[in-house]
């Protein structure tokens, strides 16, 4: 049987400077602080926060692409 760990998000490893990264904006994605409150809150620049919040958007748009949009391409193609 399988089980799941249960762990607030605090507490959970992060182990690359990616999960840095979406840790440090996570209270943006959230909607819980905006990207100047961040910035300040972490002693980053407001850039550093929008361009990573950018570069998550733009990742997440690149991988929608790829597993939904191709495949209907290919689908209008074939008719």
């Amino acid at each position: 049987m399988l089980a799941q760990l249960a762990l607030s998000f605090d507490v959970v490893p992060m182990t690359c400077e990616v999960q840095q990264r979406y840790h440090s904006i996570a209270p943006c994605l959230a909607g819980v602080s905006t990207p100047a409150e961040q910035a300040q809150a972490l002693n980053l620049g407001y850039s550093t926060i929008t361009r990573w919040l950018l570069t998550g958007e733009l990742a997440r748009l690149f991988c929608f692409r790829l597993t939904v949009m191709a495949p209907l391409a290919r689908l209008r193609r074939a008719r």
